[in-house]
């Protein structure tokens, strides 16, 4: 069956006398570069605008300075972030890169090692051909670049990334894969817990019906290590906004349906499995297997393994797909998570169409078939990115559902007759249910207001109700102490219901005192 060729120019000659470490070069060479359109992004400077924004650096520096959570609620512990994504990230600020840098590289392993894994585990089912097809149609999903570019989904990404590990793992024999399937059962388990949940029972499920018991052992063992370390009785997360539930539709329509010129918050979540996906799925299932003829005993049971997995593969791809349409998992994991987990194992399986059909190896089909991925990709791999102004901790958190004061800068002084300037960035998870007013207060020592402000975000032309999720606002306000004011002053910042007055709460009070620089 034909490969997937290398030049052997561009392998560093130290790895000439060893074919283990050339073709573990090789197939590091092939990750980047299958992955390369995905990743290429996030060389831009800022972070994705996804409907999370800046979170997840805010949530890497709670982390370091030894915080669970910066939320104000209760998190939804078992769909919600691990802490894995964050060590990864972590163990980049440590070698001195800033936590946009860090969130990057997080993200950029997790896409490198689930092409690595996903490649490695389909090159048994389906040869080098196969299996570079397969790694594009899961890097490529619709689903997928929604989940990465819109959502802010690294810990889901991850998850993905600890099955395509765990999946190669159960296709060595030895000690080799049982490691492999509990590392990557421990990494699945430790970004999301309940996706990785599902994640692991798909895989027993797997390791079972072809019968590699130590492999599934392997995840038993890995699987209970990322309980212990992430499960909702040890560890608070945090939540992000999910997806709404998709229909039976969305999930053969096409995926070219993204109606911007650049993917941005505002664009609709995409779900698509991607037509080339399940055409190559409808022709493994229904073709007839190539006429073998295996020469030994022992590759008289590796065919049988390849045909067994592969439908295996096909039943536990379609039944997860068809789950993320129902509220089974929904105390689990969100709908598009578990369609995510889909993705595996009907790539694997659909790429064994190749080893159904050799015509399909010939070199044009095949790079038709490489082709078509991309295009169902289409304009998801130019996604909107955007520069955040992150601090290490926000400087205040309103309501339940928090509305986050991420910063301020204030430039004056709080002298008689002096004008203070107050510089604001706000940041919203959800649409604020209602248009809060924001004021600014100039208080005397016994608690006087000697001056305010009262106004809409950006005068008027940015209510809250019109926030985007992930949406960073950076308002701007000028207040004018009286000339006969006492000195002294302080000033209060908060938020309010106009129609009620009650104020949002901020900790245990009900507006934020704010650092003035004191007259010299």
């Amino acid at each position: 069956m034909a490969g997937f060729p290398m030049p052997r120019a561009i392998i560093p000659p130290m790895f000439a006398k060893s074919a283990a470490l050339r073709r573990i070069v090789r197939y590091l060479l092939l990750a980047l570069l299958l992955t390369l359109p995905v990743w290429a992004s996030f060389t831009r400077p800022g972070l994705p605008a996804t409907s999370i924004g800046p979170l997840p650096v805010l949530r890497l520096h709670a982390l370091a300075n030894g915080q669970d959570s910066i939320l104000g609620h209760a998190p939804d512990r078992w769909r919600g972030d691990g802490p894995w994504a964050y060590i990864v990230g972590r163990a980049a600020l440590a070698l001195g890169f800033d936590g946009v840098a860090a969130i990057k590289i997080s993200t950029v392993l997790a896409l490198l090692l689930l092409g690595l894994g996903l490649y490695v585990w389909a090159t048994r089912m389906a040869a080098q051909r196969g299996a570079v097809l397969a790694v594009l149609l899961v890097l490529y999903a619709p689903v997928l670049l929604a989940a990465l570019f819109l959502a802010g989904e690294l810990a889901a990404i991850w998850v993905l990334a600890g099955l395509a590990l765990a999946g190669w793992g159960l296709t060595r024999e030895g000690w080799v894969g049982v490691v492999l399937a509990a590392l990557g059962a421990l990494i699945a388990l430790a970004s999301l817990p309940g996706m990785g949940l599902l994640a692991m029972a798909a895989l027993l499920i797997l390791a079972v019906g072809t019968r590699r018991w130590r492999g599934a052992g392997g995840l038993l063992v890995g699987g209970m290590l990322g309980l212990l370390w992430s499960t909702p009785w040890t560890r608070p997360v945090i939540t992000s906004l999910a997806f709404e539930r998709p229909s039976l539709h969305q999930l053969i329509e096409p995926g070219w349906f993204w109606d911007t010129m650049e993917l941005g918050r505002e664009s609709a979540p995409v779900f698509a499995l991607g037509l080339p996906l399940l055409g190559l799925l409808i022709i493994a299932i229904w073709s007839h297997p190539r006429p073998r003829d295996p020469q030994t005993e022992a590759a008289r049971h590796h065919v049988a393994i390849v045909r067994r997995t592969w439908k295996l593969c096909a039943a536990i791809g379609i039944a997860l797909a068809l789950l993320s349409l129902t509220s089974i998992t929904s105390s689990l994991a969100q709908p598009a998570h578990v369609l995510l987990l889909s993705l595996p194992f009907l790539a694997v399986a659909a790429a064994s169409a190749l080893y159904h059909l050799p015509q399909l190896e010939a070199t044009p089909i095949w790079a038709a078939l490489l082709i078509l991925p991309v295009l169902g990709a289409g304009i998801a791999l130019a996604p909107a990115f955007e520069e955040y102004p992150i601090p290490t901790a926000p400087a205040a958190l309103f309501g339940d559902n928090p509305i986050i004061l991420l910063d301020y800068q204030i430039e004056g002084e709080s002298s008689p007759g002096a004008t203070v300037t107050i510089d604001t960035d706000w940041l919203a998870l959800d649409p604020p249910d209602f248009d809060y007013n924001i004021f600014v207060h100039a208080l005397d020592e016994s608690g006087n207001r000697l001056a305010q402000i009262d106004t809409q975000p950006l005068s008027g032309q940015r209510p809250m109700t019109t926030w985007q999720p992930g949406e960073v606002l950076t308002d701007h306000y000028e207040l004018t102490i009286p000339p006969d004011a006492p000195p002294n002053l302080h000033l209060i910042l908060g938020l309010y219901n106009w129609q009620t007055g009650e104020r949002l709460r901020v900790g245990e009070t009900d507006a934020l005192s704010l650092t003035v620089t004191p007259p010299s």
